[in-house]
């Protein structure tokens, strides 16, 4: 069981290859170990990442998939909300 006690705490994980350091982190990031708090939020990005012109911070923020939904949402509402106000501007001027 972990127990953090502090926020904002920045932690590093070292030990030889096939010591399941990622495992730990991939269930980490799941909140499947018990004691992380529901509010914390986990990111891990995977090491084996395809080389490419992507920023460090944009890789970081692909890999947040609740951000990614919301965003998604936030296109949604917003490309209604331009349909619904051309509506009603078609309405009101016919």
């Amino acid at each position: 069981m972990l127990t953090f006690h502090h926020d904002n705490i920045l932690l590093g994980l070292v030990g030889r290859n096939g010591t399941g350091k990622t495992s730990f982190l991939r269930h980490m990031a799941m909140h499947a170990i018990p004691g992380i708090p529901k509010n914390c939020q986990i990111l891990h990005v995977e090491q084996e990442v395809v080389g490419d012109d992507t920023s460090a911070l944009q890789c970081v923020l692909n890999s947040d998939m609740e951000r990614i939904q919301l965003l998604d949402e936030e296109a949604r509402l917003l490309a209604q909300q331009v349909f619904f106000r051309f509506c009603f501007l078609h309405y009101v001027l016919s």
